[in-house]
């Protein structure tokens, strides 16, 4: 009998003729170890047939409801902002922001001011009242009311993204070195009046559209829009100083 079947069948008997010579036991007897018995090879042998817990080890990734995962939306919108944040990206607003300073807004208040007989307008006024716009909106006229509406969805619209380009790169750059700690927020600033410009377009235009209807309620939030958008452009602005002395300050500091 060969070996190999010895081992398949377990415990075998040698017979040579009707005379048993020798039993041979091919299993390695188990060791009874505590309540469990354990082979040779060291495996535990499961007598209950319940399922053996395994161990895992411990685990190096964090857990889905870490803070790693559930980080603020604005934590990650200002990585996006940094990282976007260049010198290639910063000459490209900076030409198109040159060019609407230099050609497009004197050309644009220009126009108003021909079409609307007046040169006052809410989006240069930092305060105002609600009954300063409805004045406005009667001094423009019917002409003038049709033209403000229209300059606010197609030339107010270009606008602000121009000025939230070029400022935000140029935040990007100057405070990348420092954008983990508090001064980092400083990017969201330009945001914040890209936002408040646009809310500030859709209530002044309503009030504009329905007038001689004085809608009272939007020509009340009308002038708060308009602070809170011109706070954070001149907040942008000042900004830049300060910013050009951290970008040399932290740049030294790398480069010794």
């Amino acid at each position: 009998m060969r070996s190999d079947d010895t081992n398949k069948l377990g415990r075998e008997s040698i017979i040579a003729g009707d005379e048993l010579i020798i039993q041979v036991s091919t299993a390695p007897e188990p060791i009874m170890h505590g309540g469990d018995s354990i082979n040779c090879g060291g495996e535990p042998i499961n007598k209950s047939h319940e399922p053996i817990p395994i161990p895992h080890p411990p685990q190096k990734f964090a857990p889905p409801n870490s803070s790693r995962y559930n980080k603020p939306k604005e934590v990650n919108q200002m990585k996006k902002l940094y990282q976007w944040s260049n010198w290639k990206t910063w000459l490209v607003s900076l030409i198109i922001f040159a060019a609407f300073l230099g050609f497009i807004l004197p050309n644009e208040a220009a126009e108003s001011s021909r079409v609307t007989g007046t040169s006052e307008s809410p989006d240069s006024s930092f305060l105002y009242t609600p009954e300063t716009l409805f004045s406005i909106a009667e001094a423009y006229g019917e002409e003038g009311r049709q033209y403000y509406v229209r300059a606010r969805y197609t030339f107010d619209v270009v606008w602000p993204i121009a000025y939230f380009l070029f400022l935000t790169t140029t935040l990007g750059i100057l405070f990348k070195r420092i954008r983990h700690s508090k001064w980092g927020l400083v990017i969201l600033l330009p945001l914040c009046g890209l936002v408040f410009d646009y809310l500030e377009n859709l209530s002044t235009s309503l009030v504009m559209s329905f007038y001689p209807e004085q809608l009272n309620a939007i020509a009340a939030i009308a002038p708060l829009f308009t602070a809170v958008k011109w706070s954070c452009i001149y907040a942008s602005f000042a900004l830049i100083p300060i910013g050009v002395i951290v970008f040399l300050i932290t740049r030294k500091k790398v480069r010794s």
